[in-house]
């Protein structure tokens, strides 16, 4: 029950960053739920403060065993380990690359904590899920971005990572439309937030190599371009034949008209990863950037099968 505390075991999730990140958090803590057959509990908290994206992993077919955290719901005594080791790992996630100079924790940590119910890994990398034999609630915190993560559950996720018809009224059209032709979703990111970061930037040239891939295996397919600056997009970009422009649409309500295109040309983020991932279209072609990270080691598990990448 919401605002009391229970002495079954529960997983907390720390809920951070937009909607692709969300859904990899959730996957990943769906796989624990399997795992442990304990309730998923999502803490906002970071959303009180964080006002770069919205929390949207509501408007999902999530299962029924989904609340909402509040502090209420553990002891004081869990309270204390639960922020104190949140910031002991990013201390030491801070020395590790100052003194490797590089961005991996590694397997033994990631391990180590998990022995305590604490899962907590921001590394790019995928490490297996050791096994918790303790009591206590589990602890989820990280972004855990690979389908490795997470495939013993991929037919769960694809039935409950579906959004709620009641969020989806004025997209019906467009849904309609992308299933019904050959429908290729090209995502480009040129925000700043993007630019600025250590994601590998890449040009032009990415996707119109994509868009020839394509259409040397698939006849009269239709453009559909999503993007986080389409103004920009509109002024840079000539693909040489008409495209559409998804504009004036939530996070949530994107992701499912991308979900539901045949084709993906997608960028290194975790929206439109998601967007192909959650396509059901057997013969899609997912084009991905060739290096996810300007360091060309890491990312590499970010990746599922049959990605293309260019």
């Amino acid at each position: 029950m919401i605002g009391s505390m229970s002495k079954k075991k529960k997983i907390i999730i720390r809920v951070m960053g937009g909607l692709g990140n969300q859904l990899f958090q959730y996957a990943y803590a769906r796989y624990l739920q399997e795992l442990y057959n304990a309730d998923i509990y999502l803490d906002l908290r970071g959303y009180q403060n964080y006002k770069v994206r919205e929390f949207s992993l509501n408007k999902f077919q999530l299962n029924d065993r989904v609340n909402i955290f509040s502090e209420a719901m553990v002891t004081r005594n869990d309270r204390y380990r639960y922020g104190l080791t949140r910031r002991i790992y990013h201390i030491v996630q801070f020395m590790i690359k100052k003194i490797t100079r590089k961005n991996k924790m590694g397997t033994l940590l990631f391990h180590l904590m998990a022995k305590g119910g604490y899962f907590y890994n921001f590394d790019v990398f995928y490490y297996p899920t050791p096994k918790y034999s303790g009591k206590k609630d589990i602890f989820v915190y990280g972004y855990f971005q690979s389908p490795f993560y997470f495939e013993a559950v991929k037919e769960v996720l694809l039935n409950e990572l579906v959004v709620k018809k009641d969020f989806l009224s004025k997209t019906q059209n467009i849904v309609e439309e992308v299933m019904s032709v050959n429908s290729v979703a090209v995502s480009i990111r040129c925000g700043e937030d993007y630019l600025n970061s250590n994601l590998n930037v890449f040009s032009e040239r990415y996707f119109y190599e994509g868009i020839d891939y394509i259409k040397k295996r698939v006849n009269n397919i239709k453009i559909y371009i999503f993007s986080d600056d389409i103004n920009k997009c509109k002024n840079l970009f000539s693909f040489g034949q008409e495209v559409t422009y998804i504009e004036g649409v939530s996070d949530y309500e994107g992701i499912t008209i991308m979900s539901k295109c045949k084709h993906f040309i997608i960028s290194n983020s975790s929206f439109s990863w998601f967007g192909a991932y959650l396509s059901n279209y057997e013969e899609k072609i997912v084009i991905a950037p060739e290096k996810w990270y300007k360091n060309k080691k890491e990312g590499e598990d970010i990746y599922f099968p049959n990605m293309i990448r260019m």
